[in-house]
């Protein structure tokens, strides 16, 4: 049995490690090129790692696909659907043995800088800001939407766009993953319920409430759409960015097993 004693090089591989756990102790991550060394930053189980990429998955993006299916249609939609979802599959796999192979990577940019050097390294890094400042932005004017309306639209909707962005600058400086695990199950919970209410409240509807009151009316069900150029790849766009194949790679660095969690 190795040693327990704090600041000893520890492989998290090793079964003793729920001792650790128990008299609260950290260690040293056994990990070439690792940058989280201590054990605190790995720790995330298999269950918390899976409850995160679903979120990632099940973002606020698939609150998008009706949209995206009425202009792409039903059945270009459910293949640009299903076949990005077996892309980022497959990027996940990809992934996965890329971060097996060499342990200091961390992120996006660390991989392009492993492919392409410095320079590639820093333009994955931007636009990884670039694309989660937006995708932070969406999801500032979704809350404050929702807030609006909690509120009966009595605060101007700037001020609940403040309030979000400053809940989420809060929620965003807790360190590591583990600490965050309630608020992905909440989120992911909340997001879930939402959607089922839909998908049950417009089957107990006999007629949508833009339809005419009186007489047949066409529900606009569009098997093949033919949008333009620019609505295509909007509606294509916002299928891949609700799987967010960007970010697959972090629960992995924070598994505290990373190899029984990335599989």
């Amino acid at each position: 049995m190795a040693s327990l004693k704090e600041g000893t090089v520890y492989n998290p591989d090793r079964k003793d490690i729920g001792q650790l756990e128990k008299v609260g102790e950290s260690y040293a991550v056994e990990n070439p090129g690792e940058v989280f060394d201590q054990s605190e930053y790995r720790a995330l189980g298999w269950i918390p790692a899976a409850v995160i990429l679903l979120k990632l998955c099940f973002a606020t993006g698939v609150l998008a696909i009706p949209a995206t299916f009425s202009v792409l249609g039903y059945v270009p939609g459910l293949i640009v659907l299903l076949g990005f979802g077996a892309l980022t599959t497959y990027y996940a796999y990809i992934m996965y043995v890329f971060r097996m192979r060499y342990a200091g990577i961390h992120n996006i940019a660390d991989a392009a800088g492993m492919v392409g050097g410095p320079v590639l390294r820093e333009v994955a890094g931007a636009l990884f800001i670039v694309a989660w400042t937006l995708a932070s932005g969406a999801g500032f004017i979704g809350l404050a939407q929702g807030f609006e309306a909690l509120s009966s639209h009595n605060v101007c909707n700037t001020v609940w766009t403040l309030v979000a962005a400053v809940c989420t600058a809060l929620l965003a400086s807790i360190q590591t993953l583990g600490r965050l695990t309630i608020f992905t199950w909440i989120g992911f919970a909340s997001l879930f319920t939402a959607v089922f209410i839909i998908v049950i409240g417009v089957t107990q509807v006999d007629r949508p409430a833009a339809a005419p009151q009186e007489g047949p009316f066409d529900i606009d069900v569009v098997t093949i759409g033919a949008p333009a150029v620019a609505p295509g790849l909007t509606a294509a766009v916002n299928i891949f960015g609700q799987l967010s194949p960007g970010l697959l790679v972090h629960a992995n660095i924070h598994a505290r097993h990373y190899r029984d969690e990335s599989a």
